[in-house]
């Protein structure tokens, strides 16, 4: 046993369960040893996964051996109570006993603790000043995170939400009830803490941890690491309007995309049901955006400039003419920009990024991007013809790094871009950019 003096200054005699970032101090040393460690270690992961994300630890406040402590205490500020970007949580024995019980008869892990270390790591008042949901909504979306990466299920919430229904409503449905909205924007709900009218009541934090997920399940979690790790860096806010700039510009850093459809402000929306929809882009002109949400969605441009999101799922891109953002999200899905400057991200899984034409691809200054493309997807450019100087459609030949030999049809990798020569001039007559990319396998190709 080892006293703890608690956040109220009660002086407690607690067993000590130690792992490599967190010491969980109990009141009872009755307790299964076998349990209490997988216990530990699974916090140990959450405690890593905030600390990839943030980049930083929290300043050591309650701590024993030098490591973070989670107390269990009789009384705190809630069920569980954690100190804003310093180390230190307590859990009141209700709760406690929860996740012991729920992990030692059922492999189910009660959420409060995983939540709790989001509030130690939250280290963004200053930059997100004036946006009051987003403090306790990154430990809300991160919890969920957290939880992924510690590989844990999650136990039931409480008697109104099973766990699955947490997970979806928050991450997924709350974001669509914003979005569908066109009453609702940033100013009356993440500037005020207030949230879409909902079944469960949940608030404004909840919605703010919705909009975070968009960014994780557009871009993965480096991306989702860049944007926290650059957002820290912007100066103070000392309006909710420079909060916004600063989310924006840490967003953009993160993942090259303009996220300012995240506010509304000023953006006209068209959205899927989450059970997978057939939606066509209405632009006219402005922002204009087209948001599939769940299920198998089949989304398509129009000859204007749009952002389409297929959101989970196995999505279809179409981006028909414009300067298009298309992001497809998680799954394995279908992008095709189509003519104009394209932006094009795949999210998780295994994409396919179509290119029809030289002219959907674009040369010079002014050609396609693909912002994610790794080793798991595939582009296609069977639709262009190789060599413009024989009939028919001819196939690339990819010749690696090496330069052009002055010989239509070859298909090169260089400086982060693919560029083809279709005419036998040893210049490149189309270019694609692949962000993030080291290199580019023949076998990552159709050709």
């Amino acid at each position: 046993m080892v006293a703890y003096t608690s956040f109220q200054g009660e002086t407690l005699e607690l067993t000590p369960w130690e792992g490599r970032n967190i010491v969980l101090l109990t009141q009872s040393s009755d307790l299964d040893a076998g349990v209490m460690q997988t216990i530990v270690s699974k916090l140990d992961e959450a405690y890593d996964f905030y600390a990839r994300i943030t980049g930083r630890e929290p300043s050591p406040n309650f701590t024993y051996n030098g490591k973070a402590s989670i107390a269990e205490v009789e009384n705190t500020c809630g069920a569980g109570c954690g100190w804003l970007g310093s180390t230190g949580i307590e859990i009141m024995p209700p709760y406690f006993n929860t996740l012991y019980t729920g992990v030692r008869d059922a492999g189910l892990y009660d959420q409060v603790l995983f939540y709790e270390l989001g509030r130690n790591f939250w280290f963004y008042d200053q930059p997100l000043l004036g946006l009051p949901s987003f403090t306790t909504g990154f430990a809300i979306e991160n919890r969920f995170l957290s939880m992924d990466a510690s590989d844990v299920n999650g136990g039931p919430f409480n008697e109104q939400v099973s766990w699955d229904q947490l997970v979806t409503f928050i991450q997924q449905d709350m974001s669509q009830l914003y979005f569908s909205n066109p009453n609702l924007d940033w100013r009356n709900t993440l500037a005020t803490d207030t949230a879409p009218q909902n079944p469960y009541n949940f608030g404004g934090a909840d919605l703010a941890g919705s909009l975070l997920h968009r960014l994780y399940e557009d871009f993965g979690e480096d991306n989702y690491a860049r944007f926290w790790q650059s957002l820290i860096t912007k100066e103070a806010a000392a309006t909710p309007e420079q909060a916004r700039a600063n989310f924006l510009a840490a967003a953009k850093d993160a993942t090259g995309v303009d996220y300012s459809w995240l506010f509304k402000e000023g953006w006209q929306f068209k959205t899927g049901t989450g059970n997978g929809d057939t939606l066509r882009s209405d632009a006219k002109k402005g922002n204009y955006a087209v948001l599939g949400f769940g299920g198998d969605d089949t989304l398509r441009g129009s000859k204007n400039a749009e952002l389409m999101v297929g959101g989970l799922g196995n999505d279809t891109l179409y981006g028909d003419r414009g300067n298009d953002t298309l992001l497809g999200s998680v799954g394995d899905d279908w992008i095709q920009g189509g003519e104009g400057v394209d932006l094009l991200a795949g999210g998780d899984g295994k994409d396919r990024f179509v290119i029809r034409s030289v002219k959907e691809a674009g040369n010079s200054a002014q050609h396609d991007s693909i912002l994610d493309f790794s080793m798991d997807d595939t582009l296609d450019v069977s639709g262009i013809d190789a060599n413009t100087r024989q009939r028919g459609d001819q196939a690339f030949t990819f010749i690696n790094s090496a330069e052009f030999h002055s010989k239509a049809g070859e298909l090169r990798w260089a400086g982060g871009m693919v560029q083809g020569d279709v005419n036998g001039d040893g210049r490149a007559d189309f270019q694609i950019t692949l962000q993030g990319l080291d290199k580019l396998l023949g076998g990552n190709i159709i050709l």
